[in-house]
């Protein structure tokens, strides 16, 4: 089994022109200030010349909080900007020597898997911990249950039996998630709370 150099980076110098690119491709006609002046209206700035320096790669990191501002500003997932290009059945290179497609990458990303995608790779990633897998496991049940409300109400004849059915169920998972410590909205709209 090969072993990755720790001294080399160019994984992550990959994953830094990704995203530079998404930028430029994203920010469209905007400019780097422009899109800058949003970040700092969102709550803090990140400054033009750090967006410039990602979208050249002449920066070799981005920080969290960079790609969280940058990504609103855009009006995009941070999810777009680390899978650009390649969505949805495109390879990524998520993990040094590790390539999924690119909607699964996105959506663990994004908290949609459980656990890293397998992909292909030297090794078998970790599964999460049981209470994670159990919380992941009910929130998605929970989105198909509502869904499936969702569908009754659209048809426009919701039979009284299959949304008190739904209605319970929906109920039992919230249960289920609040039990794992998961949070949940309760004013009933949908939301997560702010």
């Amino acid at each position: 089994m090969a072993q990755t150099d720790p001294s080399d980076d160019s994984w992550q110098i990959d994953q830094v022109l990704r995203i530079g690119a998404a930028i430029r491709a994203l920010r469209g006609r905007r400019s780097a200030a422009q899109i800058s002046d949003v970040t700092a209206e969102l709550g803090e700035r990140v400054g033009r010349s750090t967006i410039t320096d990602i979208e050249i790669g002449r920066r070799k990191y981005v920080a969290v909080h960079e790609l969280s501002l940058i990504a609103a500003a855009l009006g995009v997932p941070p999810a777009a900007l680390l899978t650009h290009g390649s969505m949805p059945d495109g390879p990524v290179e998520f993990l040094p020597a590790r390539t999924a497609p690119a909607h699964d990458v996105a959506s663990w990303w994004g908290g949609g898997h459980r656990g890293a995608p397998q992909g292909t790779g030297p090794k078998t990633l970790p599964e999460p911990d049981e209470t994670t897998a159990k919380l992941f496991n009910a929130v998605e049940w929970r989105r198909r249950l509502q869904v499936a409300r969702i569908r009754q109400v659209v048809d426009q004849v919701p039979d009284p039996a299959v949304m008190a059915a739904l209605r319970e169920q929906i109920a039992t998972v919230e249960a289920t998630i609040r039990e794992l410590g998961g949070v949940l909205d309760e004013s009933g709209s949908g939301d997560a709370p702010g």
